[in-house]
C-alpha cells in the first residue's frame, strides 16, 4: 500500500510541475494569441523563433510629455511655416525646440513589461504569403500584448 500511495504522489507532483509553465511558454501562447486574432486567414499561421524573454523599457516616443512638447513645437512650426520668424519668434521657436532636445537627452527609460521576438509565416490575402518578424510588448503578468511592431517581407 506505502509503494502504491509513493506512485499516486509521485505522479500527482509531475502532473502539478508539468502544469507549472515557464513566463517564456506563457509570452508564447499570448503572443500566439494575438498574431490569430490578427491575422485574416489563422489557418495559414506558421510559427518559427522565439527570441529569449527580455524586459521591456518604455522609449521616449511614446511619453507623454515629449509627445506633448513635440506637438507644440511642430505646431508652433506649422502656423509660422508660411512668415518669417521674427527675432521674438525665433527666440520662442529656439525655446521649445531646445526643450524638446533636453527632454530627449536626459530621458530614462523605465521597465514597463516583458518583450518578446517572433518570426512566423501566414498568408496575409490574396495568395500573398508573408515572413514576418515581430517585436511583442506585453505587460507584467503576461496576459495581454501591450503594443507590437510587425514587419514583413511578402511573397506569392
Amino acid at each position: 500500500m506505502k509503494t502504491f500511495r509513493f506512485f499516486v504522489y509521485s505522479f500527482m507532483f509531475l502532473c502539478l510541475i508539468s502544469a507549472c509553465a515557464s513566463k517564456e511558454d506563457v509570452a508564447q501562447e499570448v503572443v500566439k494569441k494575438y498574431i490569430l486574432k490578427e491575422l485574416p486567414d489563422e489557418k495559414s499561421y506558421t510559427p518559427g523563433e522565439f527570441s529569449k524573454l527580455d524586459t521591456a523599457y518604455s522609449v521616449v516616443d511614446n511619453d507623454s510629455t515629449y509627445k506633448a512638447m513635440k506637438e507644440r513645437l511642430e505646431a508652433f512650426e506649422y502656423r509660422h511655416l508660411f512668415w518669417s520668424l521674427s527675432d521674438s519668434k525665433s527666440e520662442i521657436h529656439n525655446s521649445i525646440k531646445d526643450s524638446v532636445e533636453q527632454y530627449e537627452r536626459t530621458y530614462r527609460p523605465t521597465p514597463i513589461g516583458w518583450q518578446i521576438e517572433h518570426e512566423f509565416k501566414a498568408n496575409v490575402g490574396l495568395g500573398t504569403w508573408g515572413v514576418f518578424k515581430g517585436q511583442f510588448v506585453l505587460n507584467w503578468g503576461l496576459d495581454s500584448v501591450c503594443y507590437a511592431t510587425i514587419n514583413s517581407k511578402t511573397y506569392n
